[in-house]
């Protein structure tokens, strides 16, 4: 019983010594700082530890105490950004600040690359954190022109490297079409840049074709089956939708190699009949020269002595601007002796009656070709409306001269060096010279003449 009330005592006696004692106010902040280990209340004596937030690094221990319900400092420190080692150099390259001062924590650094080189990686700061500077070294390397050209059988490219070299700033490719029938669309000359860029990066072959702009009064057909743009060697033919006009040109419209047309595309125009007289007697008067007549005029046509009129005696103009008839003409009933240069590339071997001092309408006279032409068609002259008419032709032979060949670094396969003659249809074979080989864009070696032309094969 003695023994616990001297502990009850002893409790109460604690008890109201510790209300008596004053509690200290709340601690200090400390820039950059927080303390180690918190307590809800303070009291006189008390001491407490700061340590420094990350980043953030103190030379000296900060302990502050409490005294007469104060907090003092006990040793003078502060947290203070912690410092990054010197950053590193890179190989043809270099680094700037660009924020902070020094190369504290929250400092970051950009690196770029001297002339000549260009910036490999795709992050290319560094920033200085607690643990050290972040990111990897960035790589600066020489700058230099991709040859990734999209892949195109049509173009060629002339002025790449040897395998393995790089292709430097300065560097020209000289670009062009491989196939007849395609255009280069972008520049003939395509530079590498400083920037490690080309100038162009898309230069390409496109096929030729004819653009047209057709109109509301013209109607357009092609001449073939074929569909689509219209290319080189294609036909097309126009017609007028208006009633009452007609165009009046009737010359080919053709496309041509270079994506023109052969001639000027033709206009719509009224409607009229044109005749070109020259010996014809219209109605009942001689008078040369261009005429012209509104649809539904009607004329006589007659000629002079000696002259045989071919056509219809009466024709009109119509509503499409053509006569009824193709209009008539006047011939002479008879022709004069043919000389010898009366075709071209061919002599006479025969003529009928050679005293005669004219000709019947219907007499022939023989033709030959001159040496080394072949002859094509009917070997005669024949005596029509007045004039000689040729039933043939002579198809000069293929030649090419030695020089020709050597510009080439051709030769004959059998002959060697020496100069070509082959007759039209006939096939000849080349060979290349010594310590050349044939060109992967040239013809074959095998070729046939025709009509007096040959493409002739090349090597290199």
């Amino acid at each position: 019983m003695r023994s616990s009330l001297a502990t009850l005592s002893l409790w109460i006696f604690i008890s109201i010594d510790a209300t008596t004692q004053e509690v200290c106010p709340e601690p200090p902040k400390v820039n950059n700082a927080q303390i180690s280990q918190v307590k809800s209340n303070y009291i006189n004596g008390d001491e407490i530890d700061y340590i420094c937030n990350d980043g953030y690094v103190s030379q000296r221990k900060i302990t502050y105490k409490c005294k007469n319900n104060i907090w003092s400092q006990q040793r003078s420190a502060e947290c203070t950004p912690k410092r990054c080692e010197l950053p590193a150099d890179i190989p043809n390259g270099h680094y700037t600040i660009t924020k902070g001062k020094g190369f504290f924590v929250g400092s970051t650094i950009k690196y770029t690359c001297k002339d000549g080189y260009q910036m490999m990686s795709r992050i290319y700061t560094r920033t200085c954190r607690p643990t050290g500077w972040d990111n990897q070294l960035p790589v600066c390397e020489e700058v230099f022109c991709a040859v990734d050209f999209p892949s195109e059988k049509q173009i060629i490219m002339e002025g790449l490297p040897d395998y393995g070299d790089l292709v430097r700033p300065g560097h020209k490719l000289h670009v062009s079409c491989a196939e007849k029938g395609y255009a280069l669309k972008g520049s003939k000359e395509i530079t590498c840049e400083q920037n490690g860029e080309w100038n162009e990066i898309n230069p390409h072959c496109e096929e030729i074709t004819c653009k047209l702009n057709e109109t509301n009064n013209v109607k357009v057909e092609r001449i073939s089956d074929h569909v689509g743009p219209i290319k080189p060697g294609q036909q097309i033919k126009l017609s007028c939708n208006e009633q009452g006009m007609i165009i009046r040109d009737k010359t080919p419209i053709v496309c041509q190699e270079n994506g023109e047309w052969n001639t000027t595309i033709p206009k719509c125009e009224e409607a009229t009949c044109v005749a070109n007289v020259t010996n014809q007697i219209i109605d009942g008067k001689h008078d040369p020269g261009v005429m012209v007549h509104e649809p539904g005029k009607k004329i006589k046509v007659s000629c002079g002595q000696k002259l045989d009129l071919k056509g219809q005696e009466d024709i009109t103009c119509q509503q499409d601007g053509e006569w009824s008839s193709r209009f008539p003409l006047c011939a002479a009933t008879t022709c004069e002796p043919p000389s010898s240069t009366s075709h071209l590339n061919a002599d006479t071997i025969h003529i009928l009656d050679y005293k005669k001092k004219e000709y019947s309408l219907g007499e022939k006279v023989e033709y030959g070709c001159l040496h080394t032409y072949i002859m094509e068609g009917n070997p005669f002259l024949i005596c029509q409306e007045g004039i000689w008419r040729e039933q043939f032709k002579c198809i000069p032979p293929c030649l090419a001269s030695v020089k020709e060949m050597d510009q080439r670094n051709i030769e004959l396969q059998r002959g060697g060096r020496e100069r070509m003659y082959c007759p039209h249809k006939d096939h000849i074979t080349f060979m290349c010279q010594g310590g050349t080989r044939k060109k992967p864009n040239s013809v074959p070696f095998r070729q046939q003449c025709l009509y007096g032309q040959m493409t002739l094969p090349e090597c290199e």
